[in-house]
Formats: C-alpha cells, structure tokens, sequence
C-alpha cells in the first residue's frame, strides 16, 4: 500500500500535511524507550493509510509540542523532517492563542 501524506488539524479546522516520510520518523520518535508516554499520538498517527486529517485534542497537541521541542532541541530545526516545523509552530499558535498554557 502507498502511503499517503497525513493531515493533522490545528486551530480552526486549518489543516497541516505532513508528508508520509515525516509521518514515518515521527512515529518512530514516538516510539523511542525514553519517550514517555505517547500511546494516544501512536495510535492517531500510526496508520500509513489514513486519509481523514488527524484530530488531536488539547493534550495531544501539548504532548505532540513537547515531544517536537524536544527534537528541535536536539538536532535543530532545520534538521526535523519536512513540514514538522511547520507543524510545531502551527499547534504553538493554537494553544497559545487559546491560553492553553495559562491554565
């Protein structure tokens, strides 16, 4: 089966593909043994075939950010995958703007 790119919602129903190669390495990042705890992002993010856009609550945007953060920190962002920046920066702004962090 071809997989196919991945759409992940953000703010406003405004969508964020991300291309399957990205999809790939995000899994496997998910998956790492000193992780913690991702199962619900697993689980939304793990089928190659999917083609309705992802729907993270506010948690899962949250974990999804750290879990991003985290791999900036480590090999910048210009070495993350393609459209997972974009991405980072997209839920960012969605959590920000509705003072996710302010809770």
């Amino acid at each position: 089966m071809e997989q196919a790119a991945v759409s992940l919602v953000v703010a406003g129903g405004e969508a964020i593909e991300i291309p399957p190669e990205a999809r790939e390495r995000l899994v496997a990042r998910l998956q790492e043994p000193f992780a913690p705890s991702r199962e619900h992002l697993l689980e939304a993010l793990s089928d190659p075939g999917r083609a309705a856009p992802v729907e993270l609550d506010d948690r899962g945007k949250a974990d999804l950010v750290e879990t991003l953060t985290f791999w900036v920190e480590e090999v910048g962002r210009d070495a993350l995958p393609p459209g997972l920046g974009e991405l980072r920066d997209a839920l960012l702004d969605d959590l920000d703007a509705r003072g996710y962090w302010n809770r």
